[in-house]
């Protein structure tokens, strides 16, 4: 028998099928991107089993913003490979920084001025180049004057995004002299640069361009280290009675309004008060767009959440109530009139009673709650009072703010010469 050996060579010669899709891609920040080949790989595939995929290029950057071509190969263990061409779309979508700084300009001798975006323009700067800048105004004059102008710097980069910050703008007439005095009455002519002379300033020494004064006390909260409770109160409630809306939601917030004054003139806590003001914003929210317009709701709210952050801050005072308006002015006061008076309604009660009394001349007066047993729970008043007619609110709480139980109480109004007592039914 005769034996004989051969040797079988296999090889591979097919090739593998590249498949490639096409892909979109960000710049970043610094304005680069990168690119995988499993990115571009739409089933690449061999006979065999692929060994690799492999891109032409893998780095993207600004200079290749729009389409741009890449080249996908698939490689199997035999070294025979295959490419497709992909389509790559690089988009930069990548916001410019824009940076602002103030600036000062000084007028000509014609009373004018122009500003330049690159005299405004802080360093503001785009990995992609920066291709234009824009000022919302250029032009200043001699109406521009007192206190800053704000301008808006619009930066916008070579693939037109865009990007905006504000300047302050402060116009001089120092060369020429080429205005008038803006404020003729202000030897400091608006000290403080709020665009206001300081003659008509509500706080002259201190920046406050919207001349907020909470309390209308005519001193500005940007200087005033008190807020005045009655006035705020007051000037919040000729606010709402001059809305046109229906009496009970005008009720519903004056009452509360003056429940809150009420409260914190008689000594109760901080924490009373600011759950009757709290009622007050969430009801103005509740009616916001139904009973009050919308701008109105956001004012009275906004006014409501200013006395609150006084309180919290600790800078709210009880200043004393304007002077009532006398009974039949310019006419003799009746019998009835030179007695004290005290009524309460509604009576019986759930969430509140309204306690008006009228004093015939002004004189110290206490306003106070007591339970059936003679023990005061409630404070109401304790000072000065002028003439006239006053009404005060009881919410059914004790000196802590808590709430009293359902029954039968005394309200007394005592005098230096009287004593009036009401009795008041409580109900839950």
């Amino acid at each position: 028998m005769s034996h004989c050996s051969f040797t079988i060579a296999v090889n591979d010669t097919e090739a593998p099928v590249a498949r490639c899709r096409n892909r979109t891609i960000e710049l970043n920040a610094a304005g680069s991107a990168t690119l995988t080949a499993g990115q571009v790989n739409n089933g690449s595939s061999d006979n065999c089993g692929l060994l690799g995929l492999s891109l032409n290029r893998t780095s993207f950057g600004c200079a290749d913003v729009g389409m741009r071509t890449v080249l996908l190969t698939a490689t199997d263990g035999a070294g025979n490979s295959h490419s497709c061409v992909s389509t790559v779309t690089v988009r930069d979508n990548t916001d410019p920084e824009a940076l602002c700084q103030n600036v000062t300009i000084q007028l000509g001798a014609g009373g004018s001025a122009t500003l330049t975006a690159g005299e405004v323009d802080g360093g503001s700067a785009d990995a992609c180049g920066i291709g234009g800048r824009a000022l919302s105004r250029t032009a200043f004059s001699c109406a521009d004057l007192l206190g800053p102008r704000a301008v808006t710097l619009t930066v916008t980069d070579v693939n037109n995004n865009t990007a905006s910050c504000t300047a302050s703008v402060w116009v001089r007439d120092d060369l020429f002299g080429a205005c008038p005095d803006p404020c003729p009455n202000d030897p400091d002519d608006d000290i403080d640069g709020d665009g206001i002379c300081g003659d008509v300033d509500n706080c002259p020494a201190d920046f406050n361009p919207g001349q907020e004064d909470l309390d209308q006390d005519g001193l500005g909260d940007a200087c005033d280290t008190e807020v005045c409770i009655n006035t705020v109160v007051s000037s919040l409630n000729a606010y709402v009675n001059g809305l046109s809306t229906s009496l009970s939601v005008k009720r519903a917030i004056t009452r509360r309004l003056d429940l809150a004054a009420s409260k914190f003139c008689s000594g109760y806590g901080t924490g009373s008060v600011i759950s009757s003001l709290d009622y007050v914003v969430s009801y103005v929210q509740y009616q916001s767009g139904g009973g009050i317009p919308v701008d109105a709701a956001s004012y009275i709210i906004a006014q409501v959440n200013g006395l609150i952050n006084a309180l919290n801050a600790g800078t709210v005072v009880c200043c004393p109530s304007p002077a009532a308006l006398p009974v039949n002015p310019g006419q003799p006061a009746t019998a009835e009139e030179e007695l004290v008076q005290l009524e309460a309604s509604p009576n019986p009660f759930n969430e509140q009673v309204a306690i008006r009394f009228y004093l015939p001349e002004a004189c110290p007066a206490e306003l106070e709650v007591f339970n059936l047993n003679g023990q005061r729970v409630a404070a109401l008043l304790s000072g000065y009072v002028d003439a006239g007619r006053q009404e005060y609110f009881w919410d059914g709480t004790d000196g802590r703010g808590l709430q009293l139980s359902a029954g039968a109480y005394l309200v007394r109004l005592r005098t230096q010469s009287e004593s009036v007592t009401r009795k008041l039914s409580l109900v839950r």
